[in-house]
């Protein structure tokens, strides 16, 4: 396991599955992402990203990870979307709630740029709802990247 600390002022990306989207009442317009995007899953023992500053040489380092994204093996659905948060504010969220997270870079086979968010919480709702609507509030469609 690589132990590369990711820059406070670097992006990571996370996947969100269309169940995890914030919708507007009673239709499927996104206005969101739900916090329990943050929950990690029983038996998880870190929170899976992806390090947008890693394709910095790309023309194009958002499009670069939600590509990498893609081509691992998640499965990625056309009407699913993804959140960007930035690792100091993420960090910073975590603090507040008494978590003291560790943001590495630990490249998995399927995904050179994949981020582990060690010493994260399982269970802090709080912290799941502030990083939905603050830290990671920036959210876009899959179908918005081509």
């Amino acid at each position: 396991m690589a132990d590369d600390r990711i820059a406070e002022d670097h992006h990571i990306l996370r996947y969100v599955p269309f169940s995890k989207l914030r919708k507007a009442d009673g239709t499927d317009d996104v206005i969101g992402v739900m916090p329990e995007v943050f929950a990690l899953r029983e038996g998880e023992p870190y929170l899976s990203a992806t390090w947008i500053e890693y394709f910095v040489a790309q023309p194009n380092s958002l499009a670069a990870a939600v590509q990498a994204i893609r081509n691992s093996a998640l499965r990625v659905t056309p009407k699913s979307g993804f959140t960007k948060g930035k690792v100091s504010e993420i960090r910073s969220a975590c603090k507040v709630r008494g978590h003291q997270i560790r943001v590495v870079h630990e490249p998995e086979p399927d995904n050179d740029a994949h981020v582990a968010v060690r010493r994260y919480p399982a269970d802090d709702l709080e912290l799941f709802e502030s990083l939905a609507t603050d830290a990671w509030s920036d959210w876009f469609l899959n179908s918005s990247i081509p």
